[in-house]
Order: structure tokens, then C-alpha cells, then sequence
């Protein structure tokens, strides 16, 4: 067990708490607007993913991951703006029903956030990371691909990793007939 799974670990404890008080129709509501931002994010990172390479030297992988999580975390952040007065419901008959089912939808809205932010890593420290112009000096190329090796190996040498990334198929073939093909390239699923 290494520090990401214990991050990973927290994660998945402070998940199923707001769950718990948030109840099953807030969480609901979550989910939804996670699949929502994840199309949204799918569709567009490539886009993005120029721009940004545009501004930043990077390995264009590096960059594409990059603009794939900043899309899905403004999205989901646009999204649940809008969307913050439907947020604020709660099942009032069944109090218990709606926290147990919080509960569980807490802690699988946290399973799927943890695959997603995990698979878009690996993504990105697949390849190396080249940050410095043509003629400037190499130094900080070599300090950004000793964090990349770093990053890489604790996701390789993490348990709680490995699960989540055995669990990504099947969260997205679950949803594959309505997901767009560039999630399942993004996130490595054939």
C-alpha cells in the first residue's frame, strides 16, 4: 500500500459521506451531470488540447489529458450551477432510504470520479514529458520527467489503482451505446 492508495482511500471515504448527506436524489442528479460533463469533455479535449499546446511546450498526450480533466471539472462545475436549486432536494418521506441510497450512490459517484482522474494520469505519464523550446536549456525537462516517472510508478505500484483501472471498462461499456468513441480512446478502454 502506498500513499495514492491511501489518497484513493480517503477519496472514497469522504464520497460516501457527502453521500450520506446529500441523499439519493442530489447524488442522482450528480451522476447524471458527470455523464453530461464527460461527454462534454470527450467531445472537445482534442480542441482544447491545441490550444493549450499553442501557449505550453508539452507532449501533445501530456496536453490532451490535461484539457480532457479541466473540460470535465468545468463542465461538471457549469453544469451543476445551473442545475444548484434541483441540487438542494431531498426525499423527505423515506429519510433512511434516501441516505442509504446516497450511501451508494456516493461511493459509486466516487468510484467513477477515481477511475476517470486516474485513467486521464495514466494517460498523460505514458509518454514522456517535454516541456523546453528548441535551443533553451533542458533542465526542466528532466525535473518534470522524473515527476512523470514518479506519478507512473505509484500508479503502477498502487492496489487500489490497479482495481479502478480493472473497474473503468466496465463503467464505460456500461454507458458505451451513448458515449461518444473519444472517451473510450481517452481513457484506453478498446
Amino acid at each position: 500500500m502506498n500513499v495514492l492508495d491511501v489518497v484513493i482511500l480517503a477519496g472514497l471515504i469522504a464520497g460516501t459521506t457527502v453521500g450520506l448527506f446529500q441523499g439519493i436524489l442530489r447524488q442522482l442528479i450528480g451522476l447524471v451531470l458527470l455523464y453530461f460533463a464527460l461527454v462534454l469533455a470527450a467531445a472537445y479535449y482534442q480542441t482544447v488540447g491545441t490550444w493549450i499546446q499553442r501557449v505550453v511546450w508539452a507532449n501533445h498526450q501530456s496536453v490532451e489529458a490535461l484539457a480532457f480533466v479541466l473540460i470535465l471539472l468545468a463542465a461538471y462545475g457549469a453544469l451543476s450551477l445551473v442545475t444548484r436549486d434541483y441540487r438542494q432536494a431531498h426525499l423527505s418521506i423515506l429519510k433512511h432510504v434516501d441516505q442509504l441510497g446516497g450511501v451508494a450512490l456516493g461511493f459509486v459517484t466516487t468510484c467513477v470520479w477515481i477511475s476517470l482522474f486516474l485513467a486521464a494520469v495514466n494517460f498523460a505519464t505514458e509518454v514522456p514529458w517535454t516541456w523546453h523550446q528548441p535551443g533553451k536549456p533542458v533542465l526542466a525537462t528532466v525535473r518534470a520527467d522524473s515527476v512523470r516517472l514518479a506519478i507512473h510508478y505509484s500508479l503502477q505500484s498502487s492496489v487500489l489503482a490497479n482495481v479502478f483501472a480493472r473497474l473503468l471498462p466496465y463503467l464505460i461499456l456500461s454507458v458505451k451505446p451513448w458515449a461518444p468513441t473519444e472517451i473510450l480512446r481517452i481513457l484506453s478502454v478498446g
